[in-house]
Parts: structure tokens; sequence; C-alpha cells
């Protein structure tokens, strides 16, 4: 079994507690000897979370607009760039140039949504197997 991050362990011992009733909570990790307690401890809550990273690429904005229609229902064509914006990846582009945006979604918004349904489904099935 491959051993938690530290950003995943802080993640899940962050949401200790009862949403709405309580404003502390518990978490427990579990070690057989206190020398794993404390490499624990150290490695777990003492340690900073490793760096997040996006897995969007801004140059490549053509798959980045196809993974997230994958992950939603529906969206409205003019929702699309919020979408887009509105994720890590979208933020820190906008945090290197806040108006990228528009001039590198807009072209692949309009190729995209002139495909047929047939087509479209084509490409996610090779985008996705």
């Amino acid at each position: 079994m491959k051993p938690y991050t530290v950003a995943q362990f802080k993640n899940m011992a962050g949401r200790a507690g009862r949403l709405g009733y309580e404003t502390q909570g518990k978490a427990v990790a579990l070690a057989d000897t206190s020398f794993e307690r404390d490499a624990k401890f150290r490695d777990y809550v003492l340690a900073p979370p490793e760096p997040i990273r996006s897995s969007f690429d801004p140059r490549n904005p053509a798959t980045w607009v196809i993974r997230l229609f994958a992950q939603v229902r529906k969206v409205p064509r003019d929702g699309v760039i919020d979408l887009v914006c509105n994720t890590f990846g979208g933020f820190l582009a906008n945090l290197r140039n806040p108006s990228w945006a528009h001039p590198c979604c807009r072209p692949w918004i309009a190729f995209l949504t002139a495909w047929s349904a047939t087509s479209w489904s084509r490409m996610r099935a090779e985008c996705f197997r």
C-alpha cells in the first residue's frame, strides 16, 4: 500500500470534526512503536505539504477544455471560459497574465462547438481511452 502524502494526510485531518457543529476535531494516526509514532508526527504533522501543481497546461487549451468537458455534465457555451478560469490551472494562468483566458480559449471553444455530436464522441473516446 502506498503511504499518504503530507498533503493528503493534512487534507483528511483538516476535515476531522462535524461541519457546522464543531470548530475543532481530532485526527488519529496509528503507530506500532514510539519510534514510529515520533516519525509519523514529524513526517506528517510537522512537515509542510508538498507543492501542488495543475495538470492543465495553458499552452494547450484544446486538451484543457476537452478534459473539463469530460468532467462536467453540461456547461453553456458562454460559461466555458469561466469553467476554465475557475480551475487551479486557470488561477495560476491568471496570476501570470490576467487577460490570457479569452484569446487563449475562444478559438478552441468555437472549434469544439462546431463539431457534430458524432465527432465529439469520437474525439472523447480517442483522448480518454
